[in-house]
């Protein structure tokens, strides 16, 4: 369960010996909601039905940072990072992390990664804007220092829309990060992509085009939490009410992904997202999750 208020920590067996500990390790892909995005100003996200203070970035901010600390993820990926310089990375760099920040075109917010120092040395990183577009996203080579085995984590968050023309554009755009991954990673190497690709796995309206693409690659990716196909991955990783005229009305769907290469890593264990009766009236942000999006997490073995 992702909210914050009374679980225990991650949702795995008991204490992982040293040794498990040792060959294995986590990543978190969250999409934290850009305090530019998080009002009840339509203009500022619409989130009219939340209350005041859970929307503030004072409050968020904290939670936020405790759901990622409870969870104590080795790797993390963050989409909608507005807040980069003065709260993510002095707060986690406290807690042995070291961060990189892409921000969009237009300045305002930005994917992060952040990886624990004790754990990763950093080889290579390449941060990227997609050609005519403003968004952007980060690949890292990391070494895992015990093993001296190397990933390569990728971040990304793709244009929103939510119709045809704006499935064209994703489609656009992860063809264009898939070529820079053919670039820096070979066929072999283990790669983790977290991403808010703003993309469903199935659509009723108009043909998905970005989740066959990524299922079909060359990587051989395996999604964490729709194991075996598109009908396996959850009914929700988002779900929101907004009013105004920005993206009025009730959203509830499945945007946001850990992909895997299965021939080279095996998913262990993942962070359960929670039930539908679990949820609020008020859908997402609320005081029990601080973000519209639901943190996802993944723990790793290599093959």
């Amino acid at each position: 369960n992702n909210s914050n208020n009374n679980n225990s920590s991650t949702p795995t067996t008991p204490t992982k010996s040293n040794e498990s500990k040792l060959k294995s390790f986590t990543v978190m892909q969250f999409n934290v909601l850009a305090d530019c995005y998080s009002g009840k100003d339509p203009s500022k996200g619409g989130f009219t039905l939340c209350p005041e203070n859970a929307l503030s970035w004072e409050n968020r901010s904290q939670r936020i940072l405790q759901e990622i600390l409870r969870c104590d993820p080795d790797v993390i990926c963050l989409e909608e990072v507005d807040h980069f310089n003065d709260f993510f990375n002095p707060n986690l760099i406290k807690f042995g992390y070291h961060g990189i920040i892409k921000m969009t075109g237009n300045g305002n917010i930005g994917c992060a990664i952040f990886y624990k120092i004790s754990k990763f040395m950093l080889q290579q990183s390449v941060e990227f804007q997609y050609k005519g577009y403003s968004q952007v996203g980060i690949i890292v080579k990391l070494t895992q220092t015990k093993l001296n085995k190397n990933i390569f984590v990728v971040v990304t968050h793709l244009a929103s829309s939510k119709n045809e023309k704006g499935e064209e554009t994703r489609k656009e755009q992860i063809t264009e990060l898939f070529q820079k991954m053919e670039l820096i990673c070979s066929r072999q190497s283990p790669i983790i992509l977290c991403a808010d690709l703003n993309a469903e796995p199935i659509h009723s309206s108009y043909p998905p085009l970005v989740y066959p693409f990524i299922r079909s690659s060359v990587f051989g990716f395996e999604s964490v939490y729709g194991q075996g196909g598109a009908e396996n991955e959850p009914n929700f990783t988002t779900w929101k009410k907004r009013e105004g005229d920005f993206k009025a009305g009730e959203a509830k769907m499945t945007i946001d992904y850990i992909f895997y290469t299965k021939n080279s890593l095996k998913a262990s264990k993942f962070l359960s997202i929670p039930e539908e009766n679990e949820i609020e009236d008020i859908r997402l942000p609320s005081y029990s999750y601080p973000s519209d999006h639901f943190s996802l997490m993944a723990e790793f073995l290599f093959n």
